[in-house]
């Protein structure tokens, strides 16, 4: 294998035997080294969860296949980045990279300690890290309010953190999604041609996701054929109806089972108002639509996204109250 073939890290949060992921493994290895560490179950609305609390096995399947027991997708780049590759944690803090190094004795000796822990296991064929993670392609969407719980959205997130140029793709599901769900009959294709062309276009350089940012990708469940092509699209939001279903055991002990079913998002009430589409800085008048508009319309949706989650409009605001 040439040394010079760019590396690809993905990620999912419906498991290793996924199809939708089995299949991006697939499509990608056309165009890359293809690294692949996902939950070894579900992990669907896990968020962004980092499991500190208990140890995780990384266990081979095949040959640059991995999957992590019991872990999420957050743990799957973390692990993997530090199980996989040589990484080197400064080396994602690219805003301290010019910064003199100011440390006591006691940090240095703790980083030391953690080097020596893991440079056995490392993989010495492998970079500091690959040039591009990918998580998905999850069966089910993933849009709005949908980014603060998605373990596919946590996996790509996660990568920003690691200042790795990062994606999360996601595979919209019509109303017949439980039996999609038990058959992993769904058609991928036009989510696998487009994430195969953004991915080239990432690592030829034609586009740069900048440092601290990523893409969330939304496709529609049609045919290829039938998409009208890619919309670049803001966060939308939409209700959910926040369903509790409460039961009680033989033995009296009571369980409580979350279904947090959403409104048809594609629509609005009798006045008009975008229940389901924010429009906080008026990109409306200039062309920008929300994720779930896309999606409606049959188009791709592809969201810039970046960590820093900051209200801005509001830090002077508070500012001055408290000053008053």
């Amino acid at each position: 294998m040439s040394k010079n073939k760019k590396i690809i890290f993905i990620t999912n949060d419906d498991g290793y035997i996924s199809k939708g992921f089995i299949e991006l493994r697939d499509a990608l290895s056309k165009i890359a080294r293809v690294i692949a560490v996902a939950p070894a179950n579900e992990k669907s609305a896990c968020g962004h969860g980092l499991s500190v609390q208990k140890p995780l096995e990384l266990i081979k399947v095949e040959n640059d296949f991995y999957k992590l027991d019991d872990g999420n997708p957050s743990d799957c780049v973390y692990v993997g980045m530090r199980r996989l590759f040589n990484f080197d944690t400064h080396d994602a803090n690219q805003d301290f990279k010019n910064a003199k190094s100011i440390e006591s004795n006691k940090s240095k000796n703790i980083h030391n300690l953690e080097s020596k822990a893991t440079e056995s296991s490392k993989n010495h064929n492998l970079p500091t890290k690959p040039d591009l993670v990918i998580s998905g392609i999850n069966i089910g969407s993933n849009m709005g309010e949908d980014t603060t719980y998605s373990g596919t959205v946590a996996g790509a997130m996660e990568g920003a953190i690691h200042g790795i140029p990062s994606i999360a793709i996601s595979q919209f599901i019509n109303d017949d999604f439980s039996e999609d769900f038990k058959t992993q009959s769904r058609d991928f294709s036009l989510a696998l041609d487009f994430i195969v062309d953004l991915a080239s276009k990432i690592l030829s350089g034609k586009y740069e996701i900048k440092h601290r940012k990523f893409l969330n990708v939304n496709v529609p469940a049609i045919a290829a054929s039938a998409c009208k092509g890619v919309r670049v699209t803001q966060l939308g939001y939409r209700l959910f109806n926040g369903a509790l279903s409460v039961y009680e055991s033989p033995r009296r002990h009571t369980f409580n089972y979350m279904a947090m079913n959403p409104f048809r998002y594609h629509e609005r009430d009798n006045a008009n108002n975008p229940y389901f589409n924010a429009t906080p800085y008026n990109l409306r008048d200039l062309g920008i639509i929300s994720d779930f508009e896309a999606i409606n319309q049959g188009y791709i949706s592809l969201t810039p996204m970046q960590l820093d989650s900051t209200s801005y409009e509001d830090i002077r605001a508070l500012d001055s109250i408290l000053k008053s």
